[in-house]
């Protein structure tokens, strides 16, 4: 399972070129929400030093992304599911062909969430049984 943290750069381990001859400029990263439609895409590039055993994205997730530049914003924090392509253009278009390299389950954490309600005037007395 992948894990993300809001607002910080964030190193993605996974082994997605292991089973293909191919190599690919870019990644697709495809993150589908589990409890709402909430779909968030990215590309980043492979920096690991030993491809052939494990591949090495750094993802930064803030909230004004460069989402073709290995950035990443979720709106909400929660379970998602994720698949990864291999892409030779730097693009968030879904590739037609057998480029799909690996799927999962991600946890995003650390969203925080504000109350943008009009009523800003709440009754805080609670009930008090005595």
């Amino acid at each position: 399972m992948i894990v993300i943290n809001q607002n910080t750069t964030n190193n993605i381990v996974v082994t997605v070129t292991q089973d293909t001859d191919t190599t690919y400029n870019y990644y697709l990263f495809v993150f589908s929400s589990l409890f709402n439609a909430d779909t968030v895409k990215f590309t980043s590039q492979d920096t690991s030093q030993y491809p052939e055993r494990y591949n090495l994205f750094a993802v930064t997730s803030m909230t004004s992304a460069n989402t073709t530049g290995s950035q990443v914003y979720f709106e909400y924090e929660g379970d998602y599911k994720y698949t990864i392509y291999g892409k030779t253009t730097n693009d968030l278009d879904i590739p037609q062909n057998d480029r799909l390299l690996e799927t999962g389950f991600a946890r995003v954490q650390g969203t925080t969430i504000t109350n943008q309600s009009p009523n800003l005037e709440y009754d805080n007395e609670g009930y008090d049984p005595d």
